[in-house]
């Protein structure tokens, strides 16, 4: 899961910057169909953005009060790379120039970034 770097929520840009924040496993065949993709996908938002999920990798987050799934979030599986819309998900693709992830703390214990 990629967190985008915009303050506000807004729709995903091609040359957006996004933080690795969490990564987690979820079982689907290789050979899954859109409809179960997309329904894949409304579970992990739904998790993400409940008070009380139900999958562990939820709970972990909410746990840890990691900020929730935003518009122009995005979300992995496997090769594809799905960005959240105002409403649904759009395929998109993700560099790894775009992609940054926590190395370390600062001694003020802010995340210390580093791109992949």
């Amino acid at each position: 899961m990629f967190h985008n770097f915009n303050e506000e929520p807004a729709p995903f840009h091609a040359d957006d910057q996004f933080r690795q924040v969490a990564k987690f496993g979820v079982s689907m065949d290789a050979d899954a169909t859109p409809d179960a993709i997309q329904t894949l996908l409304a579970f992990v938002a739904d998790q993400l953005n409940r008070d009380a999920p139900s999958a562990h990798w939820g709970k972990d987050r909410r746990f840890r009060r990691d900020h929730t799934l935003s518009v122009g979030d995005v979300v992995a599986i496997g090769d594809q790379a799905w960005a959240h819309e105002r409403t649904g998900w759009r395929r998109v693709t993700l560099l790894d120039d775009q992609i940054w992830v926590e190395v370390g703390r600062t001694r003020s214990g802010d995340p210390l970034l580093s791109r992949v």
